[in-house]
């Protein structure tokens, strides 16, 4: 998928607002698939809120294909999540071709996809920084 434009999609966000990836054309966003029992998906919970205070131009949007939104609403505000999240969204998962969680996606300001990862661990947050970086230029 690496290089091809990212599949759009149409989907609300917990707090049912509509949510796209045109919405943010020229823009780039940070795309990441989650899941509440996965414990390296909680331990990325820290660094993406702090990617999301430094890069203010950019996006960030979580997706939860599998999670009731009752609990991710619990689990946003335990956590203190200030990035938007998606829920009932199986089919968007499918789009992209999701088999683990946590995984990461790039995308740049003209929709390509630009940089992918599953998992997280140790070194991630300047990874993903780094690859921000990238697409800022």
């Amino acid at each position: 998928m690496k290089g091809k434009v990212a599949p759009d999609f149409n989907h609300k966000t917990i707090y049912d607002k509509e949510i796209s990836i045109k919405d943010y054309k020229g823009t780039p966003i940070i795309m990441i698939f989650s899941e509440i029992g996965c414990a390296p998906c909680m331990i990325a919970l820290p660094d993406l809120n702090e990617i999301t205070k430094k890069y203010k131009n950019i996006k960030v949007i979580s997706v939860y294909p599998k999670d009731k939104r009752e609990i991710i609403k619990k689990h946003v505000t335990k956590n203190k999540i200030l990035y938007d999240i998606i829920d009932k969204s199986e089919d968007l998962a499918k789009n992209y071709c999701i088999s683990g969680y946590p995984t990461f996606f790039i995308i740049d300001k003209n929709g390509i996809l630009n940089y992918i990862q599953s998992g997280y661990g140790d070194g991630m947050k300047e990874i993903l920084e780094k690859e921000i970086e990238k697409v800022l230029k």
